[in-house]
């Protein structure tokens, strides 16, 4: 039995984790691992303590026995899409683990008794004669029930993406599963005997929304295990999975229409402004628009702007009705990336009465938010109805600041007027780009700013979402250092402000669908994927882990490239300010004084250096380009920053050697249309400037 409730203190000297990598013979190749434990934080450094039960005790009989296994899958015969996934993910690992193909059954005619031996998937009929009763609202969207009755099993979630999940802890709590890349993977092999478990099981992720801008993550990219790379890491959405689109054209479901950044597809400034010109900013410019919030003081203008975008919402709230759509529960309207905030002197005056400029958009939102939430109250509109309807505005640049203040007596954060008290239908999607550096450490003094901005927010909302940065959007193939940042601590604080969901975000457009990411990206989507799931769990371990995982008798030398690499970066943030500073995601980092050439050359031979290691897998072909890829993957950048900062020093056949070594990686690590900055040239239109 295993509750992951249960801590231990972190040992002072960290054991190895894993042992030797096994070639698994399947098409999807994968590598496997000796599992181990992960070591859980001290309960008293907690912010946060969530659910993960995962509570399985042995019972009378066997669910494998000699080889063989007799019990059947259980799955609606009108299954979703997703439950169908959750019954092949079932079925593969099953068989991986103990060689047993499993017979899948639909539950036409199926009711409870004790004398079956099923492993139900989903509330099907089965399931729903078991006399089971979930508690949904706790479980969320993706929280997990496994549960045996009598010989039968039970794995169901709050939706239908819990009970996919619900198939991985089912895996974890067996047969150790763990999933480290897009085809590294442990799982226990060639069992032939499994007893029975009374499974017991909660597991609630403390980040209920997890999205991620991986290319290497997207579905459906290359063979089985990489398509189903990002749900096994139970981060497959993307930043808007969950929001129904606000159209452009009221009644038109097909007109233009954006999930970000959108104020001006909402109220798009073209259509309206000439009958309503007090609706937009009077800092309107081809650079920009941005509605104002006030209507410059007219009343009735505001009435009208409010009124429209409720009616707005509620054409989406038709088009994505909840029986179709259930999951599309938030409609966002986000403000135009842009400063051109509105600064009339009504907007001046509420900005003064609340303290922010955030203010009026906060009772401006609560206004649209009183209005559709009458509207889907009334009778006729009982099918468009949502209990989990939210309306988020985002917290960014000009509204970065919430209306609160800290009280010193209360130790809180509290609204600055009534005002702004929010409707509970209204959240906030926080996007804190001028005053955390993602860098540092969220508790560090210069990130203090932008902590308290969060708080303040926290404190104002029970809808709270929170994008954060992991890459260098100027220069994406550079190495950028969010290690410190996102952490262990920095996931269990923000869970106990009631976050539901985060947003990582690297490069998003990069196209990239190859094996791995570079700059370590694939450990960044491993810790996201655990820590944001699972809190309590320890940050090291798990970097330990992964780099056993992925490079074998390599990882020692490559844990030494990733702690090089790491503290190269923070001597730039310390001897150069223009390093060390906010808004980092767009820093110059490609300096040659930033980065001399020895420097990348040493890199690059440490690289080399863990190649040596794994010579002796040379004979077993799969084995080896699993690792040799992966170790190869931490040379990209190095090489990339070698000819872009230094090209003019090399001599023609050293620069050679480079760009034919580039030209191959791309090529074997499917980098073709990597971009080297966001929304920039790929990194195979700008070899062809290096030869």
């Amino acid at each position: 039995m295993k509750n992951i409730n249960k801590y231990v203190l972190l040992p002072v000297a960290l054991a190895t984790v894993c042992s030797s990598l096994i070639a698994c013979k399947h098409t999807s190749s994968s590598v496997d691992i000796t599992p181990n434990e992960d070591v859980h934080v001290n309960n008293n450094e907690l912010y946060f303590e969530g659910t993960h039960n995962l509570d399985a005790s042995d019972k009378d009989g066997y669910l494998v026995k000699n080889g063989h296994c007799d019990y059947s899958i259980v799955i609606s015969e009108n299954s979703s899409q997703t439950i169908k996934m959750a019954r092949d993910e079932f079925v593969y690992l099953f068989k991986k683990a103990t060689g047993c193909e499993l017979n899948v059954v639909f539950d036409t005619d199926l009711t409870h008794s004790s004398n079956q031996k099923y492993i139900s998937i989903g509330e099907n009929n089965l399931f729903k004669s078991s006399g089971i009763v979930l508690d949904k609202l706790a479980l969320g969207n993706d929280g997990i029930r496994i549960v045996t009755k009598d010989n039968n099993i039970y794995i169901v979630g709050g939706k239908e993406s819990g009970t996919l999940y619900g198939v991985y802890d089912f895996m974890q709590i067996l047969f150790h599963y763990e999933q480290f890349s897009n085809e590294v993977m442990y799982i226990d092999k060639n069992v032939t005997e499994v007893k029975m478990k009374t499974f017991d099981v909660t597991d609630i992720p403390d980040i209920p929304m997890r999205c991620h801008s991986y290319g290497f993550m997207g579905k459906g990219n290359g063979d089985y295990d990489k398509k189903m790379y990002g749900y096994r890491l139970r981060q497959d959405r993307v930043r808007n999975d969950h929001r129904m689109n606000i159209f452009k054209v009221l009644g038109d479901s097909k007109s233009d229409c954006k999930k970000s950044t959108n104020s001006n597809t909402v109220i798009n400034y073209d259509l309206y402004h000439e009958d309503h010109p007090d609706w937009f900013s009077v800092n309107c410019s081809s650079s920009g628009y941005q509605w104002c919030y006030t209507a410059r003081g007219n009343e009735n203008e505001l009435k009208a702007l409010i009124n429209e975008v409720a009616l707005k919402i509620e054409f989406s709230m038709q088009v994505y009705d909840p029986a179709n759509y259930p999951d599309l529960n938030v409609a966002l309207i986000m403000m135009e990336d842009n400063f051109n905030t509105c600064t009339c002197p009504a907007c001046q005056a509420a900005k003064a009465k609340y303290g922010a400029d955030s203010g009026a958009v906060v009772v401006f939102m609560n206004r649209v938010a009183e209005i559709v939430e009458e509207w889907q109250n009334k009778p006729e509109n009982a099918q468009y109805k949502r209990d989990d309807l939210k309306i988020c505005f985002n917290a960014y640049n000009a509204f970065e600041n919430s209306p609160t203040h800290y009280d010193e007596a209360k130790k809180q954060y509290i609204p600055n007027h009534p005002d702004v008290v929010m409707n509970e239908r209204v959240g906030v999607y926080f996007a804190e780009i001028n005053n955390l550096d993602n860098q540092q450490s969220f508790f560090c003094k210069d990130n203090e700013p932008g902590k308290a901005m969060f708080d303040g927010w926290a404190a104002l909302t029970n809808w709270l979402e929170l994008w954060v940065y992991e890459t260098n959007f100027s220069n994406a193939l550079y190495f950028y250092d969010s290690f410190a940042f996102s952490t262990q601590e920095f996931d269990n604080y923000i869970a106990s402000r009631n976050v539901k969901l985060i947003f990582s975000q690297g490069i998003d457009n990069d196209g990239h669908t190859g094996w791995t990411g570079i700059n370590w990206n694939t450990l960044k989507a491993y810790l996201s994927s655990k820590l944001t799931w699972d809190s309590t769990l320890n940050q090291e371990v798990l970097v330990n882990k992964w780099f056993e995982a992925m490079f074998k008798e390599a990882a020692p030398t490559m844990r030494k490239l990733f702690n090089l690499q790491r503290a190269h970066y923070n001597y730039l943030m310390d001897n150069f300010p223009n390093v060390k500073k906010l808004r980092s995601i767009y820093n110059a980092i490609n300096k040659a004084e930033y980065y001399p050439l020895n420097t990348l050359l040493d890199f690059v031979s440490v690289v080399d250096e863990a190649k040596t290691y794994i010579e002796k897998y040379r004979t077993d072909t799969e084995t080896y380009k699993l690792l040799s890829h992966g170790i190869e993957a931490e040379a990209v950048s190095s090489l990339y920053a070698i000819l872009e900062l230094h090209a003019s020093f090399l001599t023609p056949n050293n620069k050679k050697e480079i760009v034919d070594r580039l030209n191959q990686d791309i090529i074997d690590l499917e980098l073709s249309t990597a971009v080297v900055k966001e929304g920039g040239q790929t990194l195979s239109a700008r070899m062809n400037t290096f030869n």
